[in-house]
């Protein structure tokens, strides 16, 4: 890498073929899909922030994105640059509601029981600050009815242009499209720009509940205890092991066993059960610590996408009956009882071999083989997972979730015009399999085909509106229908920006 950076020498030019592997590289490390039409502001941003790295062009620079020490900062600086137009005030309505009406009140009468009276909330990663000062705006209509109680709001940011910008508190239309008129009015105040353009600025009795300071998360040090966190649209910047360290030091040292936390509907904790427990209520979803072996919600262990057990309905119209007439009833059913310990274990040789002797015991089960399938998928031996897969369809032509799972195998090997033939088979068995709907939704928009992902997001929150907010979605391995009517929506308002 290069260090001078008064030489001339720098080539910022980026090929449609080096932009197209951006592209991917944002996609598949965030989920953030740049459609074509937007590949003109990608390539800007990409030049913008690669004048400020040690880059002599945009292959190297790309390059020090995927494999060097420091890939995850300058990730997220060039995400920072890729997503500042996707914030704005009140984003994620349904959760600030939830605050507000519950989580707020019992927590500062929780508060004031315990001998305090000061309840604190971080917001992480608060970028230009519509963020924080929501939560004042929301802390404050609180307080009016609770006497000397005060909310302290600390936000954070490894950006200090953003933490700049967020200080000033002047923001555009967009910012505010969410605030209502009275909100606007009270907390406001309309100011002319530049160009004659409207800008509001935020007041001073807000601005006096937030305080903004720098903060690399990548380092060691974290804020003091907190009552409530705000951790929403930041995991996405990171990889895995970071993502667990970060979330671990939020659960050692920041929150309580009575603290929230919010994430973004995007993102899921569903591999940190062992800390973390989802809670929904009014289609809202947030976290609350485990502490103490508690169990810490539905997932399976092994993988986000892999059921516990089976949960897909057996209808009579499925095929052939799975089990035979006569076998060994009680045999059958303590192996089942192993192979779901040794999943829940992660011990998942032992599990498949276990499946293996109950497919001995009744001859064929959809159930076994399919549960076989998904292990093998976890450990992504996908020739292996299609081999039984093809042994069930075999068996049973009307089996969907086997070429829902078939179409994911598919997708991940980039095969994707076999991924939209096994998904749309299964999806041709039952209308409603969500779970292979929306890999399908993925599938289109990942091929920027946005009209074909919006309608399929928009069935999904059609046939996901009838079911229960905490209520599993079938072969989602856990995944709740207030979470995934969340991911959804957020979809749709993504595509139709």
């Amino acid at each position: 890498m290069m260090t001078d950076k008064d030489n001339n020498a720098n080539d910022y030019s980026i090929s449609d073929e080096l932009l197209e592997k951006f592209k991917v590289l944002v996609a598949d490390r965030c989920g953030l899909y740049f459609q074509d039409n937007d590949l003109r502001a990608m390539k800007h941003a990409v030049i913008e922030i690669m004048k400020t790295s040690t880059a002599v062009s945009a292959e190297d620079y790309y390059n020090h994105l995927k494999n060097s020490h420091d890939r995850e900062n300058e990730f997220r600086k060039l995400l920072n640059s890729l997503t500042v137009n996707h914030t704005y005030f009140f984003r994620d309505e349904l959760q600030f509601r939830v605050l507000k009406d519950k989580i707020l009140p019992e927590t500062i009468e929780n508060k004031r029981r315990a001998g305090g009276d000061v309840v604190t909330i971080w917001s992480a990663g608060c970028s230009t600050g519509e963020e924080p000062y929501s939560l004042a705006v929301t802390a404050l209509e609180v307080l009016e009815n609770c006497g000397n109680m005060r909310v302290a709001i600390y936000a954070t940011d490894a950006s200090t242009n953003a933490l700049d910008r967020a200080r000033e508190g002047v923001y555009g239309a967009n910012a505010v499209k969410l605030v209502s008129e009275e909100r606007l009015s009270k907390y406001f105040t309309c100011v002319k720009g530049r160009q004659k353009d409207v800008k509001y600025r935020i007041n001073d009795s807000v601005k006096a509940m937030v305080e903004f300071s720098y903060q690399n998360l990548l380092e060691e040090e974290v804020p003091r205890k907190c009552d409530i966190v705000f951790f929403r649209n930041v995991i996405i910047y990171f990889e895995q092991p970071t993502i667990q360290k970060l979330l671990g030091r939020i659960h050692e040292h920041v929150l309580d066993d009575t603290g929230y936390l919010f994430m973004g509907y995007s993102e899921s904790l569903l591999f940190m059960r062992d800390k973390y427990k989802m809670h929904v209520l009014d289609d809202a979803i947030f976290y609350r610590t485990v502490r103490g072996g508690e169990a810490g919600g539905n997932a399976p262990a092994f993988d986000k996408y892999a059921p516990l057990a089976p949960a897909y309905p057996e209808t009579a119209e499925s095929g052939p009956a799975s089990v035979p007439e006569k076998y060994d009833k009680q045999k059958f059913n303590e192996v089942l009882v192993e192979v779901i310990k040794s999943v829940s274990a992660e011990q998942y040789i032992k599990a498949v071999s276990l499946i293996d002797t109950a497919l001995e015991i009744n001859g064929h089960s959809n159930q076994f083989a399919y549960l076989k399938a998904q292990i093998l998928v976890n450990q992504r031996q996908y020739d292996e997972a299609v081999a039984v897969l093809r042994s069930i369809i075999v068996y049973d032509q009307l089996y969907a979730p086997a070429y829902g799972l078939l179409g994911f195998i598919h997708y991940e090997k980039e095969d994707f015009e076999q991924s939209r033939t096994a998904l749309r088979k299964a999806l041709y068995i039952d209308e409603k399999f969500v779970s292979a709907r929306f890999h399908l939704a993925e599938l289109h928009k990942k091929n920027g085909q946005t009209e074909n992902a919006l309608l399929e997001f928009k069935n999904i929150i059609r046939h996901v509106s009838t079911m229960l907010p905490g209520e599993l979605i079938p072969y989602s391995g856990g995944i709740s229908c207030a979470t995934l009517m969340s991911v959804c929506k957020s979809n749709v308002e993504r595509l139709t920006m």
